[in-house]
């Protein structure tokens, strides 16, 4: 099963090199296979499938393959979640797991888009820190975007919807992404983050958990429910959640429809 997994792959890359120039290809789709080949090798095939990650690729607008020979955005959004992927591993070789590997093509959906624009660099820059790259973080959020009992995903719309909190994290406007690559980017520690003076997750695997713990507590209140109804904070103490020591939580959201903006530890 994982060597013909790996042949739908190349077959996948070798018709994209056929119908796509190599002026638009935004990375070498050999080293694409021969990371993930490598990976697969590691990782074995239970975690990961190329055929269904073809049809979450496909469930994004991306459109049928046929649709990919007279539209070079598609060609190269479609080639650039493969090759991006590949990326990942070259980063961090020993921390991407097969899990990781299937969660982000789920997310990738959400913020590569038709025309050829992602996000991937934002994503990479939100784990990076001192110009190393935090693997180990970043597969773990991945896990937990790619688990259906975690996040349902409604394709579509590009949305992520928590199984606990019922709490919906959708895209952000073109130059923007997604509220979820947003939280990741301003509010764990990175680069970015901590020359902006953001307010930090102490945990960054457990941001997702540690924002449906605030808003399913019983204790969350409006501090301004007429000046500004969406925000709502909570204190977890005796929990730790921010770099800071903090112990209380604000979180930015829609009560009616459950969409949230953004959630960050606060003093």
């Amino acid at each position: 099963m994982k060597y013909k997994l790996i042949s739908v792959l190349i077959a996948c890359v070798a018709w994209l090199l056929v119908s796509t120039s190599q002026t638009s290809a935004q990375a070498n789709p050999s080293k694409c296979v021969s990371l993930i080949s490598k990976r697969l090798e590691t990782v074995g095939t239970a975690d990961f499938d190329f055929n269904k990650a073809r049809q979450i690729i496909k469930e994004f607008d991306f459109g049928k393959a046929s649709e990919f020979v007279n539209d070079a955005g598609k060609k190269a959004a479609f080639q650039r979640i493969f090759t991006s992927m590949s990326e990942f591993i070259d980063l961090a070789p020993n921390d991407i797991s097969g899990k990781g590997m299937k969660g982000y093509t789920r997310f990738s959906g959400c913020i590569i888009r038709a025309n050829g624009s992602d996000f991937v660099d934002h994503l990479r820059d939100a784990f990076t820190r001192n110009s190393g790259f935090k693997g180990k973080e970043f597969d773990d959020v991945m896990k937990q975007l790619g688990d259906d009992t975690r996040f349902a995903l409604d394709a579509p719309n590009r949305t992520f919807t928590s199984n606990r909190s019922g709490l919906v994290y959708e895209p952000m406007n073109f130059n923007e992404g997604h509220r979820i690559s947003h939280i990741i980017k301003g509010h764990i520690e990175n680069d970015w983050s901590v020359s902006q003076g953001k307010s930090l997750f102490e945990i960054p695997d457990e941001v997702f958990d540690v924002i449906d713990d605030g808003w399913l507590s019983a204790q969350k209140f409006q501090p301004d429910p007429v000046g500004n109804p969406n925000r709502w904070e909570v204190d977890l103490h005796p929990r730790i959640i921010g770099t800071s020591n903090e112990t209380k939580l604000r979180i930015i959201v829609d009560q009616q429809t459950k969409v949230i903006t953004t959630a960050f530890p606060i003093p």
